[in-house]
């Protein structure tokens, strides 16, 4: 199963300023999957990428869920910068879009 460091603009607001994330607990590095889950290098903790809250310099002291649109713009562009199969991505896309869709974010 491939997994990458997670490379993206933030996917719960619109600052298109790409950057690695990491983990607030332990401060690991955030690996993604495809399966769509994240992993901390640190940690280990494993969980969907629509189960996490993300925050950056635009909402640094408040932790929002994924907006499902922007999320996929930027899997986009971290799917060209390490040459993930589109087959791959549009795998990866639409796992996100049926859970989000199941639970009625989208």
């Amino acid at each position: 199963m491939g997994k990458w460091r997670l490379f993206i603009s933030c996917p719960a607001c619109y600052n298109s300023t790409k950057s690695y994330w990491y983990h607030k607990d332990c401060g690991g590095d955030l690996y993604i999957f495809e399966d769509c889950y994240l992993q901390c290098d640190k940690c280990y903790c494993y969980y969907f990428i629509l189960d996490w809250l993300f925050s950056c310099e635009d909402h640094r002291t408040e932790y929002r869920q994924v907006n499902v649109q922007k999320l996929i713009r930027a899997m986009c562009i971290l799917a060209d910068m390490y040459e993930i199969p589109f087959f791959t991505y549009k795998v990866m896309q639409n796992k996100i879009e049926d859970e989000a869709k199941k639970r009625g974010i989208i």
